[in-house]
């Protein structure tokens, strides 16, 4: 939907099943992911993206849109994975940006290493740096994201 630059309206469903009456009222199912464009209503991912794409043409700018909605940075480094994130949060403070989590991979999966972790990063001034563009697609939000996608590409860039 970012590459084709359609505003949209993520609803969150309840993470057990059986809370999802809404969703299997509209769908008689309680799978995600679903799309409600109008009357059509689509289920599954493959399903979806042919849909969007046989529905609404490409912008002249999708590439761009598609770079710029990218969410993950990554890195390679010879450092000591302690050493590595240390490094990384001196970076990105020193480029403006604030952890507002760090979340040990065991606590995401079972199956990360003991050392993952992620970090979840923003502009001090952004209570919600990046959920707010992922809800509402709002222009001023998209360039917020933006701007925070460059500042992190800027310390990938460093480190």
């Amino acid at each position: 939907m970012t590459r084709l630059g359609l505003t949209y309206i993520t609803v969150n469903v309840p993470a057990r099943r059986e809370e999802r009456a809404e969703l299997v009222a509209l769908t008689d199912q309680a799978a995600v992911p679903v799309l409600e464009d109008g009357d059509s209503v689509l289920m599954g991912s493959d399903d979806i993206i042919e849909y969007l794409l046989a529905t609404y043409p490409a912008p002249a700018d999708a590439d761009e849109h598609v770079a710029s909605s990218a969410y993950r940075s990554t890195a390679v480094s010879t450092l000591t994975p302690r050493a590595a994130l240390a490094r990384l949060k001196e970076l990105l403070e020193e480029h403006g940006l604030t952890v507002f989590a760090e979340i040990e991979g065991a606590s995401i999966s079972a199956r990360l290493p003991a050392e993952y972790t992620l970090l979840e990063v923003g502009l001090p001034t952004a209570a919600d740096p990046v959920g707010m563009v992922w809800l509402y697609g709002e222009p001023a939000l998209n360039k917020l994201q933006r701007s925070v996608h460059e500042r992190v590409d800027a310390v990938f860039a460093q480190f």
